[in-house]
Order: structure tokens, then C-alpha cells, then sequence
């Protein structure tokens, strides 16, 4: 329902962008004038709840809508709906809520807000032609079947279809093209942290000593979070310790992957602080929701949201918890965060980094600086929360792609830039864009070191031979020095099990380096070693395997098996397959 003037809401350039376009985006309007399913993508602490509700404000009030046309925002969790509802008044709106006692069915209210775990049971409740615009938030979850299910029903009859999302990448490998249609506007943290409107982040990296991962096997693109938490409660203590000296006085979230760990490693924070100290997950009590919306108190039980008030206050300064603030969780005053649980997965590690990337309020919106990116990063630097710290729990691992804070947000870096970035030393001293600066010029450094001395090395076997693992992989240059040590056994192990036949005859830096290759392109689930080798040997080109995807790679090997080793007729009119176009 419309109650008011939309004078509440001034959009900062970002999202006037977002929602108009720039030279680099169409922007969601223009987006959605041509296609029907479009996807935003905006890092944490950017405002896509406001965004949001602006366009619903928009939709709603626009001639071409009819007056019977009502907007629904989807979400998984009940937090992320009531967020929207809170906020709607700044828009002139006014929200029904779709969830346990409350329903919106037959309500004036023309938008909606409601859980997906509400609605799929719902939803037929509603005529498909009656949502006219659909709301995706935290939309990396909509190729669940759940939300595919709701989805179709309200397309079908025309809906548009618009996902916001922080991180549009999922553990299960599907991609949300198989959603949306199109991609409308991005704005990654980094580039907004530049811009001053989130905090510079210092990362610190701290192995737990005597933490074995290689015992786990991944599940789902991660570690299995109960084994994890199982080995992590062994080294809650040392890990308090560095807790609770390197946040200092800073207001801080713990992360862990499981709740007997989480409530072991709040127990132990209590050991090394009298800082009050609280832990949260799914289970906690939560105040009760009434019908009108408001929220019942509850005598004696200290709720969820009496934890989350507090660390707000001020009155808990560490807010330890088990996969529940990932997403939707608004806390500027977060100083810290401590990443107590290794994982394999960028996203999730920029979810939870990104709980901490909001500046203090009123530092960045003033009047004068909505057009001075140079001042709004001085007012930051000048507040009382000048950056965040973000404590990075992590463990050597030659089974695993562990993923740290400045790995999840460094973005496009070539191979030797992530390589040089596993050896530039996160002591809190450096902010993570000037960790990843550093990376590249160590990267550019040690590329000319070996252009300098490629003329003086030997030829090797990998130079002659096309389909050796090294040239499969682009790893040109490469030559080898008779006179260095060849691969240790351990190196050459792990080469032979990504596919590297004699590894032992490679040289050590060689074999370092096609390692670190094969690992950089196992996180970003690139084509393996084998499957290059094998569609190079069918005459696919050495530079679309680089950039071709496991899953892409996989797809070929099954057709090339289905045809006997002999390169498919269909192959030869596809340029990327080494064809000619027709």
C-alpha cells in the first residue's frame, strides 16, 4: 500500500546506477525492458534493501501497472524479512507479511514480504497474474527448486523477475544463469571501499598449529562443518588468546562451523576477557512474532535479539555464533571479525567478511561528500571506526584450496598473482587491496627475474612436446635449470594425482609452480590437468582449455568418450573447439 511520499530515500550515485545504468551496466530499469529475469549484484553493507524498495515504490505507482498488481519480496530467512518491512515507511509504503500467523491474502497492502519456506507452501494461494514483480534477496539461493517453483508460477503469467545478491556463486557449482537472464549492475567491495563508501579491511592470517584438515573430505565445494568443528574444538584456547589480544577493545563476531564448537569457543573467550561474551545459532530463543507484526517480549530468556541489541549497545563485545550472521545481519559498530573456521568457499568468506564493512552511520552521507570519493575515504579514516580487522583462522593444507579474506575478494588475478599472494605476510599491517597491489608487483617482479634468465637455461622435454602438462597448462617461458634440485616426492605425489606424468623429473620451481597452477584452477573449478591434455590431443586450442570450466570440460570428455577417442563431426564448426564458423 502506498502511504506517503517517497521522500526518505536520496540513492547514492551506486545506486542511482544500479537502478539507471552507467556506461559500464544497463542498470536494472533498462535491464528489465529487456529482458524479464535480471540480477543484481552488490556487495554487503551497499544498501539493496533501499534499492529495492525504491523500485517497488516505482513499479507500483507507475501507469503502465495495473491497480490489481501487487510486488513480492522473497527471502530465506526471517531477519532479511522484516528488514524490508521495517524500512518501507522511508518509501511511502507499506508491507504485508506472508509468515506463520500473518497473511497478506486479500490484504490492501501491494507488496509483500515473505519467507520462501512460507511461500512455497502459499503461493497458490495467490492468481499467478496478481504478482507483477518478484524480489529475490540474498538471491543466490534461488536455483533452489524451492524458489525455481515459485518463480515459474509468477513468470508464467509475466512477472518480472529481480534477484539482489552479494555473492552470485554457489558451493553446488549451479549457476544462477539457469535463473536469470541477464546482468544488470555490479559493484564488488573492493572497488567500493576505493570509492570510501566501506571500511578498508586489514586481514591477519593465523595458522592453527597442529590442525590437520587433510584428514576431511569436502562435501559440496566445502568442509564438512561438523568434522571441522570437531578438530577446531581441540584448539579453542590458543585461539581465544589470539582473539581476544588482537581485537583489543574492538566490538567482535566470531564465526564457527558448529554449534558445540561455537559454545566451546565462546566459553573460551570468557577464560581470557571479562568482556561479556554471548553466542547465538538457529536455536536460540527468538521473541515472538505477533499478527500485527511486532515483536512479544519474552520474561527471563535472553533471545536471540537480546544478544544482537546488546552487541549493538555496546553491552557484548564478542557475538560468537554458528552460521547465522552470514546474511542479513546490520551491525556498523563490528570492528572485528574472526574467521574460526577454514573454508574452501570465497563466498562464504566474503559473506562473513562483509559483516564487518560498514562504516560508522553518518560518516559517509553527508551533503558535501556524495560526489568526493577522496573525501568520503578521509571521513572514514577520521571516524572511530577507520577499518576492520578480520582474523583469519587457517591451517596448512596440501588437500585443500583454503580461501582467506584477501583471496575471496582479490577478483581477476592471474596465476602468478595468486601465487605471489599466498607469500605476502597478512600481520594486519596492510589493507587487503594494498595486499593484493603487493601481489601483482611481486608477480611482475619475478616475471622479469625469469625472462632475464630464460636465455641461459636449457631446452627442456616440455618445450618439444605440445601436450606435455606444463605447455597444456599456458605455462609458457618455463625452462629448466639442469642444476637445480628436482620435485620432492611429496610435490611430485600430488602432481601425479592431478594427472603430471615423471614429476619427479621436473624441477623443483617448475613443479612449484604448475602445483600452484593446478591449485588456482581447482578453486575456480577450472579444466583439470587430464582433461586439457585430452581435448588439446582432439584439437580443442590451447587458450579456450585455460578458460574453459570443469563442468564445460567434463561435459566434452563425455562426448568425445561416446564417440570412441575420435573427435566429434560437430566440433568442426565451433571456432572456441578448434572449427571454422560456417
Amino acid at each position: 500500500m502506498i502511504i506517503g511520499p517517497a521522500d526518505g530515500f536520496t540513492p547514492r550515485i551506486y545506486q542511482d546506477e544500479c537502478i539507471h545504468g552507467n556506461r559500464r551496466w544497463l542498470g536494472i530499469l533498462r535491464c528489465l525492458h529487456k529482458y524479464q529475469k535480471a540480477l543484481a549484484v552488490l556487495a554487503t553493507g551497499l544498501g539493496k534493501t533501499e534499492i529495492f524498495l525504491y523500485l517497488i515504490r516505482r513499479y507500483l505507482e507507475s501507469e503502465k501497472t495495473a491497480p490489481d498488481k501487487r510486488a513480492l519480496i522473497l527471502a530465506h530467512r526471517r531477519v532479511l524479512v522484516g528488514q524490508p518491512i521495517a524500512r518501507a515507511h522511508r518509501f511511502g509504503l507499506r508491507l504485508a507479511r506472508e509468515q506463520g500467523e500473518s497473511t497478506a491474502v486479500g490484504a490492501p497492502e501491494r507488496a509483500i514480504a515473505s519467507t520462501i519456506q512460507t511461500m512455497i507452501k502459499r503461493y497458490k494461494l495467490y492468481r499467478p497474474d496478481e504478482i507483477g514483480l518478484v524480489v529475490i534477496d540474498e538471491a543466490h539461493h534461488a536455483a533452489a527448486d524451492d524458489y525455481k517453483e515459485v518463480i515459474d508460477y509468477f513468470a508464467a503469467a509475466g512477472a518480472y523477475i529481480l534477484g539482489f545478491t552479494a555473492t552470485p556463486h554457489r558451493l553446488d557449482g549451479i549457476a544462477l544463469k539457469e535463473v536469470f537472464e541477464a546482468h544488470a549492475y555490479s559493484y564488488p567491495l573492493l572497488e567500493a571501499t576505493d570509492d570510501g563508501w566501506l571500511v578498508p579491511i586489514r586481514a591477519i592470517r593465523r595458522v592453527i598449529d597442529g590442525l590437520d584438515l587433510d584428514k576431511l573430505r569436502s562435501r559440496c565445494g566445502d568442509l564438512p562443518p561438523g568434522a571441522l568443528g570437531e578438530l577446531l574444538a581441540e584448539h579453542v584456547l590458543p585461539v581465544a588468546k589470539d582473539i581476544v589480544d588482537l581485537a583489543g577493545d574492538r566490538p567482535t563476531i566470531v564465526f564457527c562451523p558448529t554449534v558445540p564448537h561455537a559454545y566451546a569457543q565462546a566459553e573460551a573467550l570468557r577464560r581470557y576477557t571479562d568482556a561479556r561474551v554471548e553466542c547465538a545459532f538457529s536455536g536460540t530463543p527468538k521473541r515472538k512474532q505477533k499478527a500485527d507484526g511486532q515483536q512479544a517480549l519474552l520474561d527471563g530468556v535472553v533471545t536471540r535479539e537480546d544478544m544482537i541489541d546488546d552487541y549493538k549497545s555496546g553491552a557484548v563485545q564478542f557475538l560468537v555464533n554458528c552460521e547465522l550472521f552470514t546474511e542479513g545481519f546490520d551491525a556498523p559498530t563490528t570492528r572485528c571479525v574472526a574467521l574460526v573456521r577454514p573454508s574452501e568457499s570465497a563466498s562464504l568468506v566474503t559473506q562473513m567478511v562483509g559483516r564487518g564493512t560498514r562504516p560508522l552511520p553518518d560518516t559517509v552521507d553527508l551533503p558535501e561528500l556524495r560526489d568526493d570519493p577522496a573525501g568520503r575515504v578521509a571521513a572514514i579514516a577520521a571516524s572511530n571506526k577507520p577499518d576492520v580487522l578480520v582474523i583469519h583462522f587457517t591451517a596448512k593444507s596440501a588437500k585443500h584450496s583454503l580461501v582467506g579474506p584477501v583471496d575471496a575478494l582479490a577478483g581477476n588475478l592471474t596465476t602468478a598473482e595468486r601465487l605471489a599472494l599466498v607469500n605476502i605476510p597478512l600481520i594486519g599491517e596492510l589493507t587487503v587491496d594494498e595486499a593484493i597491489q603487493a601481489a601483482r608487483v611481486a608477480a611482475a617482479e619475478q616475471a622479469a627475474r625469469e625472462a632475464a634468465e630464460l636465455a641461459a637455461h636449457t631446452a627442456t622435454s616440455y618445450e618439444i612436446d605440445p601436450f606435455h602438462p606444463v605447455v597444456a597448462m599456458g605455462m609458457k617461458g618455463l625452462r629448466d635449470d639442469p642444476r637445480e634440485a628436482r620435485a620432492s616426492e611429496k610435490m611430485a605425489k600430488f602432481l601425479a594425482r592431478n594427472g603430471v606424468e615423471n614429476a619427479a623429473a621436473l624441477s623443483a620451481s617448475t613443479a612449484k609452480k604448475l602445483q600452484g597452477t593446478i591449485i588456482v584452477r581447482d578453486r575456480l573449478h577450472l579444466a583439470s590437468v587430464n582433461q586439457s591434455i585430452a581435448l588439446q590431443r582432439a584439437g580443442v586450442p590451447t587458450v579456450s582449455t585455460l578458460k574453459m570450466s570443469i563442468i564445460k570440460a567434463s561435459s566434452l570428455m563425455a562426448e568425445l568418450h561416446q564417440n570412441r577417442g575420435v573427435r566429434p563431426r560437430r566440433w568442426d564448426s565451433d571456432p572456441l573447439l578448434g572449427g571454422q564458423a560456417k
